[in-house]
Order: C-alpha cells, then sequence, then structure tokens
C-alpha cells in the first residue's frame, strides 16, 4: 500500500467544497489534480510491477475526498482509511505520495 502525506492530505482536505446535493468533493486547482493523479498513476505502475496490490491508505477525514477524486480516473486503487484496519493487523508502506513530488512532476505525454 501507499499512503499520503500529511501536507497533499490537508491540501486535498482544505480543498473541500460542498455540491448542491450536499456531498463534499475535493475542489483542487486543476493543475494540481492533474499533476496528482499522473503522480498516483505511476504510483499504480510502479507497485503492480512489484507485486503489490493498488491500496491507498489516508486519514478518516482525507478518506472520502480521496476516494471521489480518484474513482473515475484511477478507479483500480482500493482507498482506505486508518480507521478501517483492523488492530494488530501490520501494513507495509511502501511508498509515499508526497506534495513535493506532485507538485514537480513534469508534464509527460
Amino acid at each position: 500500500m501507499i499512503t499520503l502525506d500529511p501536507q497533499l492530505e490537508l491540501k486535498i482536505i482544505d480543498s473541500k467544497v460542498q455540491r448542491s446535493s450536499g456531498d463534499p468533493y475535493s475542489a483542487l486547482m486543476p493543475s494540481l489534480h492533474t499533476k496528482w493523479i499522473k503522480t498516483l498513476g505511476k504510483s499504480l505502475k510502479e507497485i503492480r510491477g512489484q507485486g503489490y496490490p493498488s491500496v491507498i491508505l489516508c486519514s478518516n477525514i482525507a478518506l472520502y475526498l480521496v476516494r471521489t477524486t480518484i474513482e473515475n480516473e484511477i478507479p483500480e486503487f482500493v482507498v482506505l482509511s486508518v480507521d478501517e484496519i483492523v488492530r494488530n493487523f501490520t501494513l507495509e508502506s511502501i511508498g509515499v505520495i508526497n506534495l513535493i513530488d506532485v507538485v514537480n512532476i513534469e508534464n509527460e505525454k
């Protein structure tokens, strides 16, 4: 599984907007959103290549926003919150999606 850097989670949480239906969504700046999705896509290829499942672990506060942000673009990822993990269950993080990495990703075709 991979985790999200607390700074990236905070950006996602701070971008929260309510739809007219009442459902919240993440309204990241379009350029940041695109870079974040591109970074996740690269991570997906890497972790699948190593034989790991495509799981993102984030805070409970960010869970819904992360899920709804990526569900249409990268549905292969399963998004779980720390609260959904059974006690005494050991997880291995194989990577972290950092805000700095997202911001600095080069535009690729």
